[in-house]
């Protein structure tokens, strides 16, 4: 699993599914079946759910992962609150190959992405001083 976040940097690295090694996903990558990646995109924030601010980031990103054979399957949209961020990152993520945030991240009061995914994992954040340094 990874996690794409708003700027398209990893969280948490690459979490590893269980099920990878099992015999029935073997059998099923020796058929001809095509095995697509399966993708879900998160949008988070108050605005989009109150109508101030229109989501343009789902269809760009429908298309772009349609381009690179990545199925886009699921699409939520969430309130700014730490326990529906955490509990839905968790879910996506049990459910499909990458799980896209959008929104939720940026100098606001209501940016809690980052924090909640941390929390719903038991991690905790560091800052990446190379990347403050290109901003």
């Amino acid at each position: 699993m990874a996690f794409c976040l708003g700027s398209s940097r990893v969280l948490g690295g690459r979490l590893v599914s269980g099920l990878r090694g099992h015999r029935c996903v073997k059998k099923m990558r020796m058929s001809r079946m095509s095995l697509r990646k399966s993708a879900a995109a998160l949008i988070i924030g108050d605005e989009i759910l109150t109508g101030k601010t229109v989501d343009t980031n789902s269809n760009f990103l429908a298309k772009f992962l349609f381009a690179r054979g990545v199925d886009l399957k699921r699409v939520e949209v969430i309130p700014d609150d730490m326990e529906d961020i955490g509990d839905s990152v968790k879910r996506l993520s049990n459910n499909y190959d990458y799980v896209f945030t959008s929104g939720g991240i940026g100098p606001t009061h209501d940016d809690l992405t980052y924090e909640a995914i941390a929390r719903a994992y038991g991690l905790d954040l560091e800052v990446d001083e190379s990347i403050v340094a290109e901003m």
